[in-house]
């Protein structure tokens, strides 16, 4: 049974074989709709950075911890200095559960 429940969660290894086409070794893979996190878990096998967006809080909660069961010390929470150049509120909390 699969306890990471997403409507769009598609195989982990149609995620590994595009970004293998599509992604330099050194390059960054930008997931602007992250859902269950399966490119940025892909990305993180294959040694790629991943910028990963997602918007609903209970994706985000999954995504969490898919990545930190895969590689604890991976997520780390932005400067929210760099953050207000992109018109970003600083005072948001963007990792909230």
């Amino acid at each position: 049974k699969d306890k990471y429940k997403h409507p769009a969660k598609f195989p982990i290894e149609l995620a590994e074989f595009l970004i293998k086409a599509f992604c330099p070794a050194e390059g960054t893979i930008c997931d602007p709709f992250c859902g269950s996190g399966t490119t940025a878990l892909a990305a993180l096998k294959l040694d790629r950075k991943c910028i990963t967006i997602e918007i609903a809080n209970k994706y985000c909660k999954i995504i969490k911890d898919r990545i930190e069961s895969y590689r604890p010390t991976t997520i780390k929470k932005p400067q929210s200095n760099n953050l207000s150049k992109y018109g970003v509120d600083p005072n948001i909390d963007l990792f909230r559960e």
